[in-house]
């Protein structure tokens, strides 16, 4: 059970919650008195009615509402497991909920017990990525503790300084390497978004790549990348890309069909389109070297 937890069970069967310090004031769901007579506390889930007496553990409160056979920790991995864009934006605000570990976490040398040992795990693979904790920290990254996104690197997608969807990426464990939340909870669809865009508003040309770790490793040797989050180029995708007159795709090694695909889907629609091949096998994540030495041994789509 986490303080998220409460938070998010009250507002769902409780009227008229208002959250005053540590506490959750409310209706009573037992007698139905006012908010000011009954209140539970975030962090341990105990609740109490000074009208009509009526308390107890979390465990009381949740069995009231969803009846006997319905245990905690049930519900936490329920809630945990849907966890929608709005919760998550919430989380990126609060820095103290137990869903997610902020990166302040990760300079800790002294990692020994959960979830600092996620943190540890998390540290590691984003060093196994070239990915500093200042980076960290400045792409707002985040650990998921629990849950649907458990072991998993969350990544926001920023659009005007809002975070409108998210990717998680398995760092530890099995299971998707890649996950994300629903269409019907996000602001706007993965489909119609790419990876890093507001940073290129400015930029003479644009590179398409694959995947975000992948526009994470070449916007640190300082070009203009942007992820399409896929193979394919959606037409929302295409709509933004045509602002700019040089275009530069740039897929994993071995997928020369599909960048080619993507290339052709944007003929007519700018001035000069690139296509960039990287050697079988490789992607520019981890070849970074490689994928600059394929941009700049580029060719035009009509050499192809």
């Amino acid at each position: 059970m986490t303080e998220i937890v409460v938070k998010q069970f009250v507002q769902d069967y409780c009227s008229h919650p208002a959250q005053r310090g540590d506490n959750i004031f409310m209706d009573c769901p037992k007698c139905g008195k006012t908010r000011s007579h009954c209140n539970i506390s975030i962090a341990t889930g105990e609740f109490h009615c000074y009208r009509c007496g009526w308390g107890g553990d979390f465990d009381k409160f949740v069995k009231f509402f969803k009846g006997r056979n319905t245990s905690v920790s049930a519900l936490t991995e329920e809630y945990s497991s849907s966890i929608s864009l709005a919760t998550l934006i919430d989380i990126y605000r609060q820095d103290d909920v137990a869903e997610e570990v902020t990166f302040d976490w990760l300079t800790n040398t002294e990692v020994l017990t959960h979830p600092k040992l996620k943190c540890k795990l998390a540290r590691e693979y984003l060093e196994s990525r070239s990915v500093t904790i200042s980076l960290a920290e400045s792409l707002q990254l985040r650990v998921g503790v629990g849950g649907r996104y458990d072991n998993m690197m969350i990544i926001p997608i920023i659009r005007k300084g809002i975070v409108v969807n998210f990717v998680s990426r398995r760092f530890q464990g099995t299971g998707k390497r890649y996950d994300g939340p629903h269409n019907e909870e996000v602001l706007v669809r993965r489909s119609h978004l790419l990876y890093n865009y507001d940073n290129l508003l400015h930029s003479d040309y644009i590179i398409l790549v694959e995947g975000i770790f992948d526009t994470i490793s070449l916007t640190q040797r300082d070009l203009p990348v942007a992820g399409l989050m896929g193979k394919e180029i959606s037409s929302e995708q295409i709509k933004m890309v045509m602002k700019w007159k040089k275009v530069v795709v740039l897929l994993d090694g071995g997928f020369t069909r599909d960048a080619l695909k993507v290339a052709h889907s944007l003929e007519g629609l700018t001035e000069t389109i690139q296509v960039a091949i990287m050697p079988e096998g490789t992607d520019p994540s981890d070849s970074p070297d490689l994928a600059l030495k394929a941009i700049e041994e580029a060719r035009d789509l009509s050499c192809f």
